[in-house]
């Protein structure tokens, strides 16, 4: 956990959660002042896997370690990347 505020009770909950999935980390979503932890890409075009493959060899070279993909109503594919770096990587270094 990057940082934490409260008693406790939710953190436990978290990592309780993170154990029950075998999962090496949760990532909340969204915070108390309104700030979101991912930007959603909409795509006008269908993405190939090939395409898809290098979109995410792109991002994780810019530090990136979290993505989904999915559709939206309309069809389109769309790449929620996650704007957090990854656990120990270095902000400066994705510029």
């Amino acid at each position: 956990m990057v940082s934490y505020e409260g008693n406790g009770e939710a953190q436990a909950l978290l990592e309780e959660t993170a154990k029950q999935y075998e999962q090496d980390a949760v990532l909340v979503m969204a915070d108390r002042r309104g700030g979101r932890p991912y930007v959603p890409h909409r795509l006008r075009d269908n993405v190939t896997p090939e395409e898809r493959d290098a979109i995410q060899t792109a991002a994780a070279k810019h530090g990136f370690a979290g993505w989904t993909w999915y559709r939206d109503e309309q069809g389109h594919a769309v790449m929620e990347l996650v704007t957090v770096p990854q656990w120990g990587g270095d902000v400066g270094s994705m510029s």
